[in-house]
């Protein structure tokens, strides 16, 4: 019996291995294009889906693995029935479920594994670097963070693109501005935790990241991302409140996001984004969507066709709420011109729209118990509090105006994080579950 228990304990202590920390944090946290393959762009995320499988193998007994895995069965039950109703791409639906739907989320498994403050630290540092490196370029050439393509790389004509790349290699994400943009946000916060802990001689490097990431995030026009580093300040600021002692570290992570704030300023003499869009709310709804013939901002201008995906989304969930659209995308059911769309731009919609109620409860179930454990590990500390903060960000305005919690860049980082805020997996205990269950 002891040696089986020095066995498993080995297992869970290749989580904590320097080198694998390491590894993860440069997979999540240095977001490089690795090609394209099946139309699907990749990015080092990708590599870790075999570690993600075995984390998931080896808490396999715990009731949150249970209701993640649950989740992934009731999804192939929607794949399965809306096919026989409305015959599709059954391999299309089957790639939307498992590559854009559950391995995101499936990070929760690796991050709860790994030791908070030492990963941490080691992802705002790594962000820290990443982060300069995209940005001197533009510094230097002049360029602006936001630019206009005639084609994307999916080949769906022109759009908006960050202009970024990490020594000459292209930065996955970049087309569509939110998924990157968010990840900024996220970055910045981990950033702030890291600073807190770092040594003087890290803390420049730090600071500089921090400057650079508002930089990026006030460069692309990323309203949602904009609003989120408005929270990210108002964080900063209760923290500062909570815990006087780091009024120097809070004074160092204030001057950065100024820096960042009055570079993008001098760069550009457009206006922030997210203080015309609260101007165009405000006269689209005085003015009523009548007005739009004049010219006058409507609900739709205001969110940039957002309301139509919607409407369109609302409308097949209406049509089959139990099973959803079997993971499928606009038109399955009534024809609609969405363009090149194929989610809802509003992640907890998208959940509810593709996988139906079928799908939408026990994957409901698994952010509530995997946001639960988060809450009973809370420590005092930088760490928690800024990681949770990322987390929040992330689940608040980029997921209620894109799907960004499906993204295997920005996304996987969020997901990873509520993993981490449930504090190292309770080895002991889930140890003892499994062989009492292999006696049994």
């Amino acid at each position: 019996m002891t040696s089986g228990r020095n066995s498993e304990h080995d297992r869970f202590a290749y989580f904590s291995d320097p080198m694998m920390i390491g590894l993860v944090s440069l997979a999540l946290a240095m977001p490089v294009s690795l090609g394209t393959v099946f139309k699907i762009e990749l990015t080092p995320t990708f590599l870790l889906a075999p570690v993600i499988a075995y984390a998931i193998w080896i808490t396999r007994f715990d009731v949150v693995t249970k209701v993640f895995v649950l989740a992934g069965i009731c999804g192939i039950v929607s794949v399965t029935i809306v096919n026989l109703w409305a015959p599709g791409n059954v391999k299309g639906n089957v790639a939307e479920l498992v590559i854009w739907t559950m391995f995101a989320p499936s990070f929760v498994f690796l991050g709860r594994l790994l030791p908070i403050k030492e990963v941490v630290f080691r992802l705002g540092v790594v962000s820290a670097v990443f982060l300069v490196a995209i940005t001197v370029p533009l510094l230097i050439t002049g360029h602006p963070t936001r630019a206009m393509s005639v084609v994307d790389i999916r080949g769906f004509g022109r759009g908006s693109y960050l202009d970024v790349h990490f020594f000459g290699l292209p930065v996955y994400a970049s087309f569509g501005v939110n998924s990157l943009a968010a990840l900024f946000c996220i970055q910045a916060a981990l950033i702030c935790a890291a600073l807190f802990s770092s040594s003087n001689s890290l803390k420049a490097l730090l600071a500089a990241g921090l400057a650079c990431a508002s930089l990026l995030i006030l460069e692309s026009d990323s309203r949602a991302a904009q609003g989120s580093l408005l929270l990210l300040v108002l964080a900063i600021a209760i923290f500062a409140v909570i815990d006087r002692r780091t009024l120097a570290s809070v004074t160092l992570i204030e001057l950065s996001i100024l820096l960042g704030v009055v570079t993008a300023s001098l760069r550009t003499s457009a206006d922030i984004r997210l203080v015309s869009l609260v101007t165009d709310i405000v006269r689209a709804w005085v003015l009523g969507h009548e007005q739009s013939a004049l010219g006058h901002p409507t609900m739709e201008s205001v969110t940039t066709g957002r309301t139509i995906l919607w409407k369109a989304a609302i409308r097949d969930v209406m049509h089959s709420p139990i099973f959803g659209n079997g993971f499928s995308g606009y038109g399955r059911f009534f024809p609609v011109v969405t363009g090149p769309n194929t989610t809802a731009h509003c992640y907890y919609l998208t959940i509810l729209w593709k996988g139906g109620i079928v799908f939408a409860v026990p994957f409901a179930f698994f952010i509530a118990l995997a946001f639960r454990r988060a809450w009973q590990h809370r420590v005092a500390g930088s760490e928690w509090y800024f990681a949770a903060t990322a987390l929040v960000l992330m689940f608040l305005l980029p997921s209620l105006t894109w799907d960004i919690l499906m993204i295997p860049s920005a996304g996987a980082l969020a997901w990873f994080v509520l993993g981490l805020l449930q504090g190292p997996f309770k080895i002991d205990s889930e140890i003892e579950y499994r062989h009492a269950a292999q006696t049994v």
